[in-house]
């Protein structure tokens, strides 16, 4: 008896706040392109960082592989940190970590060192690219494909590389992230404080307050909820099964693909990536719905994207030491991958307008 005004009151959902959505959009787009900036840039600066330390083509490729692998292995723990804590946070966390890891790059004293930082780099900005994610609709999405642009991170760290050296990459994302991150505090949306109207009727206020004597408030008993909500097993499982994955692909090239030292993590990650799915199907709080893994549309769209970024991100190391190794200059190799980056504009632009006249499953089968 009058619980259905109640009832109508809690499904509406809370208004989020913004200044502007185009000033979300640029604040956004602008930490995204920090993602390929990081990844693709310094692939124009590894042959200076070669003659520089001395590292071998072998070593060298660990530079972009130490920023992927911890980029991927710690998504989806970014992406649940966020339901639990707010997007907003989250990237406000992730960013300022990032400028502190950045500066750790910056200041490398040698090579391995340079790796580990690469290797912070990624497992941080991970958090920021989950939450542009999360703060771009569908109306903005097309209109941010140019972080996407695989020129313009090149080009500008040829040019860094060649005047003022292969470190003021970092530096520049240093200054970018300090622009960042005030903007993204006052300027990216977040949930507002629930009207008192709206927080809760008398039938929810009493069941409030029966669970709360039902339940310890002790800190322990607290973080102990939060920690089941995140999933600890599953996240465990995905990330040393991404870990091993990535890092058997990226050294198989060096040790070759019938040493143990690759075979080996394969297995491994084969078995605890079949474990976490295992797993997934069965939880009540897992990090992804299980029903995914029953999609074969999902499944197809998985494998279409791994192929699409490991031969993009694989021409864009290779083309780069090829190109040097005929004697081209940094900022010259730069500008070669300026084409690249205006085709991916184009092509990216006009897709978006394109799969609502001709249909997705048409699309993914002209790009591949």
């Amino acid at each position: 008896m009058g619980t259905l005004p109640f009832a109508r009151l809690r499904a509406v959902p809370y208004r989020m706040t913004s200044r502007s959505p185009y000033l979300t959009l640029a604040v956004v787009c602008t930490a995204m392109f920090l993602d390929l900036a990081n990844l693709s840039a310094i692939t124009i600066a590894l042959p200076t960082i070669q003659k520089e330390w001395g590292a071998t083509e072998g070593d060298l490729q660990w530079v972009i592989s130490a920023y992927s692998i911890t980029f991927g292995a710690f998504l989806l723990l970014g992406g649940r940190g966020g339901d639990l804590f707010g997007h907003h946070r989250v990237l406000l966390f992730g960013m300022s970590f990032f400028a502190l890891s950045t500066i750790v790059c910056g200041l490398a004293p040698n090579f391995i060192g340079l790796v580990v930082a690469r290797a912070l780099q990624g497992r941080l900005f991970q958090t920021v690219h989950r939450r542009g994610d999360q703060a771009l609709t569908e109306h903005h999405r097309h209109r941010c494909c140019f972080h996407d642009s695989l020129g313009a991170g090149p080009y500008c760290c040829g040019v860094l590389t060649a005047y003022v050296g292969w470190r003021w990459i970092f530096w520049i994302s240093l200054i970018l992230s300090g622009v960042i991150i005030p903007a993204a505090f006052f300027i990216l949306p977040r949930p507002d404080r629930p009207p008192a109207d709206v927080v809760a009727s008398p039938e929810s206020e009493l069941e409030a307050g029966q669970q709360q004597a039902r339940t310890n408030n002790s800190l322990a008993a607290i973080f102990q909820r939060i920690v089941n909500r995140f999933d600890p097993l599953g996240i465990a499982l995905s990330v040393a099964g991404i870990l091993l994955l990535t890092y058997a692909l990226t050294s198989a090239n060096t040790e070759g693909w019938g040493s143990a030292r690759i075979v080996a993590p394969l297995v491994v990650s084969g078995a605890l990536l079949g474990l976490f799915i295992f797993h997934e199907c069965r939880t009540t709080n897992g990090i992804v719905a299980p029903h995914l893994f029953r999609s074969t549309s999902f499944n197809l769209t998985l494998v279409l994207a791994v192929n699409t970024y490991a031969v993009r991100q694989a021409c864009t190391y290779f083309l780069t030491l090829q190109l040097q190794s005929y004697g081209n200059s940094a900022i010259h190799t730069s500008v070669l991958f300026i084409a690249l980056g205006v085709s991916a504009l184009i092509f990216n632009t006009l897709s978006g307008r394109l799969v609502p006249i001709l249909g997705a499953r048409l699309m993914v089968s002209l790009n591949n």
